[in-house]
Formats: C-alpha cells, structure tokens, sequence
C-alpha cells in the first residue's frame, strides 16, 4: 500500500501544479464569450477537484498528510455554480483568476 501511496501522492501533486495554468484558461475564455469551450474545462475542472478530494482522503488514511483544504475546494465549487447559474461569467473568470488560481499557486 506505501507504493501506492507514493503514487498517489505525487500525482497529487503533479495535478495541483497545473491548476493555476488551466484556471488562468478559463477565466480568458469566460472573458472573451468563448462560454462552450470554458464550460467544457470548467467540467474538466470539477472532476479533478472530485478526483484531488478523493486522492487527498486516501493519502489522510494511509497518514500522508496533503495539507489540502478540503472545505475551501468545496466552498470554491459552490461560489462556481452559483455565479454559473446566474450566468455571471466575469465573476466565474474573477474567481477562478484571483482567488482559485492563487489558492493553488500556494500550495506548492
């Protein structure tokens, strides 16, 4: 199981640093209407939170501590729906530019 978890971890850890980089993405395409394109990475975007809360709930179970805020993603999750269905794409691009991608760029 350490084997494993080793592996876990450092995919863990490969996914969080390219974060930032596909949060800056699509707060461009939400600034520039590209509204289908941004949601498709916005989807992309969700399921790899989905997958770090899983990884990071393994990893805590085999006593690998991921420092990994799991309250904030869903808080993020939350305030992305809701400007989503209000249709508030600038406000889902200020989001996801200045307080998701920051978020991550900590936690290298």
């Amino acid at each position: 199981m350490q084997d494993l978890s080793l592996e876990v971890k450092n995919s863990f850890d490969e996914y969080i640093k390219k974060v930032p980089e596909g949060c800056l993405e699509i707060a461009k395409l939400l600034r520039l209407g590209e509204i289908r394109s941004s949601m498709q990475i916005i989807q992309q975007f969700s399921e790899g939170m989905s997958w770090l809360l899983q990884a990071s709930n393994l990893l805590s179970v085999n006593g690998i501590d991921t420092k990994f805020n799991i309250e904030q993603i869903e808080n993020f999750l939350k305030e992305i729906n809701d400007g989503l269905i209000v249709e508030d794409y600038m406000l889902v691009a200020d989001l996801f530019e200045y307080e998701i991608a920051s978020y991550f760029n900590k936690t290298d």
